[in-house]
């Protein structure tokens, strides 16, 4: 998914205590992005910078998704990009 401008976010992060110490940063500026970029060597994905938008990082209700081996891979959290 590329495009995350009209993903339903209702549900999708777990804003506890620990998500908010360990993962969810500040708000986000367009300039943040253009200096994470410039730091990186990487231009982000536009569906990364629309969901550091939404929420600078955090924990994810859902941590186990199916790779193409049936197998779960598990996730702790995204990082915010500060």
């Amino acid at each position: 998914m590329s495009n995350l401008k009209d993903f339903n976010w209702t549900g999708f992060w777990k804003d506890t205590d620990y998500a908010f110490e360990s993962y969810i940063g500040r708000e986000v500026t367009d300039e943040d992005i253009k200096n994470a970029e410039a730091e990186l060597g990487y231009i982000l994905p536009a569906a990364y910078i629309e969901l550091l938008k939404n929420h600078n990082g955090g924990v994810v209700k859902k941590n186990c998704f199916i790779n193409d081996d049936d197998d779960c891979v598990y996730i702790t959290g995204i990082y915010g990009i500060d």
